[in-house]
């Protein structure tokens, strides 16, 4: 049991969603628990592995790249042709890639929407091509500066993004499955900004009153 086996184990098992991959988990602590039921690799047969992987990586963040503006036979054909086979841990990206390829038409037909702007829609983009940890990073950055933006014209309000968002929801399923972390955080904090809102009013409205119920008991005793 070399080193390197153990780093490899580890890196693979690292890269892996339990709830999604758990019969490759299995079949990967298999292999490396019981290596003598496999037949042994020699050293060129696992730089040969590693090497093909990270061609396999390279290719994955090319389409990702690329996503938007390769025609569609083309990427379902890129798609199609690569063999994840000996590397399970790269399923999930995999998977998505083709999960979001069968929606560009959505995609497309969101970008006719009245409701429709382009700042959202590059943010929306970016999140559901991101990897887990990268789409976990744009979202706090994002929601960091979301409340507090100015009403320049360079951005858009958050309710521009309530408006777009709730269609999605509403409108586009298929879309917001691919999101709707993001999606759900934006419309649950402008409903919040609402209640927050309508209970200022409600607090100034009785100020109001009361004052006015001060002043004419003031008014009344000094008659």
């Amino acid at each position: 049991m070399t080193e390197s086996r153990e780093t490899d184990y580890a890196s693979r098992l690292l890269n892996m969603n339990p709830l999604e991959h758990a019969s490759e988990i299995l079949v990967l602590r298999k292999r490396f628990l019981h290596p003598q039921e496999h037949a042994a690799k020699t050293l060129d047969e696992y730089a040969d592995a590693s090497d093909r992987r990270e061609q396999i990586v390279k290719n994955i963040n090319a389409l990702k790249s690329g996503f938007w503006s390769l025609p569609e036979t083309t990427l379902q054909q890129q798609l199609e042709m690569m063999d994840i086979s000996d590397f399970p841990e790269l399923t999930l990206a995999l998977s998505r890639l083709k999960n979001i390829a069968e929606h560009r038409e959505s995609f497309l037909r969101l970008k006719q929407h009245p409701d429709f702007f382009e700042e959202f829609f590059d943010q929306f983009c970016k999140l559901v091509l991101a990897s887990p940890r990268e789409a976990a990073d744009l979202r706090i950055a994002f929601f960091n500066e979301f409340l507090n933006r100015s009403n320049g014209a360079s951005h858009h309000k958050p309710k521009a993004y309530y408006r777009i968002a709730q269609v999605i929801q509403r409108e586009f399923p298929e879309l917001y499955a691919l999101e709707n972390i993001w999606l759900s955080q934006i419309i649950a904090k402008q409903k919040k900004l609402k209640v927050f809102g309508q209970s200022e009013i409600v607090m100034a409205t009785v100020a109001v009153l009361v004052m006015i119920l001060a002043y004419f008991s003031i008014k009344h005793m000094l008659h």
